[in-house]
């Protein structure tokens, strides 16, 4: 068996620092097509989303299990959950007309490119 899945490498694109795997995981909680690097504009898009839809944590957290390389498991499924807990409130938030905390906080947890 290979160390890591198809799926994963396909998904991840080869990377593996946080901010990559934390935008990879959230794009799958809003149920999006996952994404390891988010514009501005789809990282506005994103929110909505989730603000609209709210946030299917459970996607991600499942893709993790049956796909993470096994040693990384607990690592990711860490990462994941400490960034939502962190998270979940401000990306829901509706006292954030402009986006502006909910963006920037994916700026600094995420992969956003100007």
């Amino acid at each position: 068996a290979r160390a890591v899945s198809d799926a994963w490498d396909k998904a991840t694109g080869g990377h593996s620092d946080e901010g990559s795997l934390l935008t990879l995981f959230l794009t799958m909680a809003t149920g999006s097509a996952p994404k390891t690097l988010l514009t501005e504009k789809t990282a506005a898009t994103l929110i909505k989303k989730i603000r609209k839809s709210g946030l299917k944590v459970e996607l991600a957290t499942d893709f993790i299990a049956e796909h993470a390389p096994v040693q990384y498991h607990d690592d990711y499924l860490a990462l994941w959950q400490d960034f939502i807990e962190d998270a979940q409130s401000t990306l829901q938030s509706d006292m954030d007309y402009q986006l502006h905390d909910a963006l920037s906080l994916l700026r600094r947890e995420c992969n956003v490119k100007a």
